[in-house]
């Protein structure tokens, strides 16, 4: 399958820049993001992601609102979400709120759901973290009767229940398409196959042979269950910062990278190894010339077999006009590369 669809990916963590150590205000922050999203448009890729964090280091913790905003500042791309939390959250009010981005944006939104890594939002919306699973699909399952039934009778284990409920606005597409996200076990994709919903892997902490694990699994179960092999989607996502010149990436990009590797695997409470860049660049970190690039992602394909790429460019403090350095240079002269060669080989694989 070609890889021939690509978008940029911001969570909007608010560090500090290393160098000059100034932090950008919120509202600083979102201006960068909105404007990212139109020159996402403008160079011609396919969407542009958001995700959710829920502390005051992150300046996204209302993602609805975010694309709400970056709607009528569009017209094409497609509007995501990476990842939303949906265990700690109403799903009731997931549906409306992004149901109405679906209508803003003319039918243009893509969920992505999961459980998510950071601790957070469970103390602060008072919830078990044991039972986020559960909570993970019985959310799904709500969501997805909501947008596809009119009125809704439903009864679980986290919400009071609906007794034929009308609920809006109706998304323009039915349903809006979902994204399961998965990073840890092979299991974890078996919840996605079940209901038919593609996948997108984690792609940035662990080594690509981990990805390519839980990728396989995907495939195989979606066989095994009976589904459209013609329809299995799978996206990923890459950290990315290309120049001209891969060292000169390179040593732009080391600061950065081990400041938000600090900063945020400490919030995350995670337990990650020493920060060790040699050895993302070995893995699965995306950094240097454009042809680097391409060889480093047509590795990725060959072993994913996927089909969406969505790179995480913003981070660590790098200031806007930077990041939007590596976005034309993608635009430009990886994009097309990547689309051509993985075309080339579809009929092959």
């Amino acid at each position: 399958m070609p890889l021939s669809r690509f978008g940029f990916l911001t969570l909007g963590d608010l560090t500090s820049n290393p160098h000059t150590g100034t932090t950008l205000t919120a509202q600083q922050r979102l201006g960068e993001i909105i404007d990212a999203a139109v020159l996402t448009e403008e160079l011609g890729l396919d969407s542009y992601t958001v995700g959710e964090h829920h502390s005051s280091r992150w300046a996204i913790t209302a993602p609805p609102v975010v694309l709400a905003a970056i709607a009528p500042r569009t017209e094409r791309i497609r509007l995501r979400t990476g990842i939303t939390l949906i265990p700690n959250l109403d799903p009731v009010r997931v549906a409306e709120d992004y149901a109405t981005v679906d209508v803003l944006s003319g039918g243009r939104l893509e969920l992505t759901v999961a459980k998510g890594n950071f601790p957070q939002p469970w103390p602060l919306f008072g919830q078990d973290r044991e039972q986020q699973r559960e909570r993970l699909v019985e959310g799904v399952d709500l969501l997805l009767k909501i947008w596809t039934e009119e009125p809704v009778t439903w009864e679980g284990r986290f919400r009071p229940p609906l007794n034929e409920a009308s609920i809006g606005p109706r998304p323009i597409q039915s349903p809006p398409p979902i994204w399961w996200g998965v990073s840890t076990s092979p299991e974890s994709v078996e919840p996605a196959v079940e209901r038919g919903l593609p996948i997108v892997l984690g792609g940035v902490i662990q080594p690509v042979e981990h990805y390519g694990t839980l990728a396989d699994h995907y495939r195989e179960q979606w066989v095994l269950a009976g589904h459209d092999a013609a329809k299995l989607q799978i996206g990923s996502v890459s950290h990315l910062y290309i120049r001209k010149d891969g060292a000169q990436a390179r040593r732009e990009l080391e600061p950065h990278y081990r400041h938000v590797f600090d900063t945020v695997g400490k919030e995350s409470g995670m337990s990650l190894p020493p920060f060790d860049f040699d050895a993302k660049l070995r893995g699965p970190l995306v950094c240097g010339s454009p042809d680097e690039a391409i060889e480093k992602l047509l590795a990725f394909h060959d072993r994913y077999q996927h089909q969406v790429h969505l790179f995480h460019a913003d981070f660590g403090g790098i200031p806007g006009k930077e990041v939007a350095k590596t976005m034309e240079l993608f635009a430009t002269e990886v994009a097309p590369v990547l689309e051509a060669e993985t075309r080339s080989l579809a009929p092959a694989a």
